[in-house]
């Protein structure tokens, strides 16, 4: 797993191949629960497969960071993982944005509407 922090205090981790997935989803929900202010962007493009096992930290991560009005987003799924949160209904739940640029255009627009005394500037 790579984990970096972007400007903004944005949290961009990338995922190992799939076999450790879920351990490192496990990993990334203890991080940030010792964080205090961070949006999340975990990037699954070497994921092909999102298992069941997967998704409880998934959503761990989305309600702690719900909870602090902070934003998790999903990129970089291939078609079977978005199948996955597509059939379980998930996909209504979380935000999934096609690639990691997309992903922190989003964050950063966000950013720029938030006024200074908010965003800690």
């Amino acid at each position: 797993m790579s984990t970096r922090v972007h400007p903004g205090n944005v949290l961009f981790i990338e995922l190992l191949p799939d076999t450790r997935a879920c351990e490192e989803l496990e990993k990334i929900v203890r991080q940030v629960q010792s964080r205090e202010e961070s949006d999340v962007v975990v990037d699954f493009h070497n994921v092909t497969i999102l298992t069941s096992r997967s998704l409880t930290p998934l959503m761990h991560l989305r309600d702690l960071l719900r909870s602090r009005g902070q934003r998790l987003l999903l990129c970089s799924l291939d078609q079977a993982a978005k199948g996955v949160l597509s059939v379980t209904g998930l996909d209504r739940i979380f935000e999934i944005v096609d690639d990691k640029s997309t992903a922190m255009a989003a964050v950063e627009a966000q950013l720029d509407n938030v006024p200074a005394e908010q965003s800690g500037y």
